[in-house]
């Protein structure tokens, strides 16, 4: 039985792409979504190889051969780009673009999130509010204490 991957057209816009602070590189990545292979077989990460790789080109090649739609090869590229959200590793032009589930979601979303984080960080705030009290009670003295700065900018 084959393995069937998850496809979609619509990319993920390049705004939230660069909005995700957790990204990585290499010659070879698996999408975290997906399950697909991404693989460089030409790319320099390998040319210090005693074969100057060609190895690493003829086992790229051979794992594509027996899963086209699983491995994806990079010829143009050295490395392939992934980012990392709700601790899943999203491969950059993964044919998925799960990527784009998750920015639809938020779009739609945007309400309800905001909403949410209005309510956290004002709960937040409460508890630093309560701890602050309970430093004061204990004797700590916070002189360069920038808790009640960084909270005036909400």
């Amino acid at each position: 039985m084959t393995k069937k991957y998850k496809s979609d057209p619509k990319p993920p816009s390049q705004l939230f792409v660069d909005s995700i602070q957790n990204g990585c590189g290499s010659p070879d990545m698996e999408c975290g979504w997906c399950g697909r292979m991404h693989l460089c077989p030409t790319s320099d990460s390998y040319r210090q190889d005693e074969d100057g790789g060609k190895g690493w080109e003829e086992d790229c090649v051979r794992q594509h051969k027996e899963d086209p739609d699983g491995v994806v090869l990079h010829w143009e590229w050295d490395s392939v780009m992934g980012h990392t959200l709700n601790s899943i590793n999203f491969v950059e032009d993964c044919p998925c673009n799960g990527l784009a589930r998750f920015e639809t979601f938020i779009w739609a979303e945007r309400d309800t999130i905001r909403t949410f984080l209005k309510k956290r960080i004002d709960l937040e705030y409460e508890y630093a509010q309560q701890e602050k009290t309970k430093n004061k009670l204990a004797g700590i003295d916070a002189k360069d204490d920038k808790t009640e700065e960084f909270w005036r900018g909400w």
